[in-house]
């Protein structure tokens, strides 16, 4: 075997085979460990400031039910939907307003209920809940 075909091999196993998480929040050090305490201020800030829109669809907000969109979201990974959220963002679908219109959200806050959404929805694959 050429040096370059073992490279590549390896470089294969490596990305392919080391069990390192894929980016998705799900394999989050945070989401696999959230503790009662942070899930519960994620309901609150939830409960408080994400329901509407996340409930209703208000402004082109995916509902929570929406499970294909949700895992493709989940897919980009807490940095960047932390980001989104706290910074705002414009999608196909509508806008995600900055820190959600929770002004007063400190990043730990919004930390808590996106762990906390993504915990509601992670629990409902088979979507047999009603979020």
């Amino acid at each position: 075997m050429n040096k370059i075909s073992f490279f590549i091999l390896l470089t294969l196993l490596y990305f392919g085979c080391s069990g390192k998480d894929t980016g998705s929040i799900y394999g989050d050090p945070q989401m696999k460990n959230i503790s009662a305490e942070m899930f519960t201020l994620g309901k609150k800030v939830y409960s408080r400031s994400c329901f509407t829109c996340h409930t209703y669809g208000l402004s082109g907000a995916a509902k929570l039910v929406d499970f294909d969109y949700w895992n493709r979201v989940a897919d980009k990974g807490m940095d960047t939907i932390f980001t989104h959220v706290k910074e705002g963002y414009n999608g196909n679908r509508g806008i995600m307003p900055p820190k959600g219109n929770c002004f007063n959200c400190s990043d730990e806050e919004l930390r808590a209920s996106i762990l906390y959404i993504f915990q509601k929805i992670n629990s409902n694959k088979d979507g047999t809940k009603y979020l």
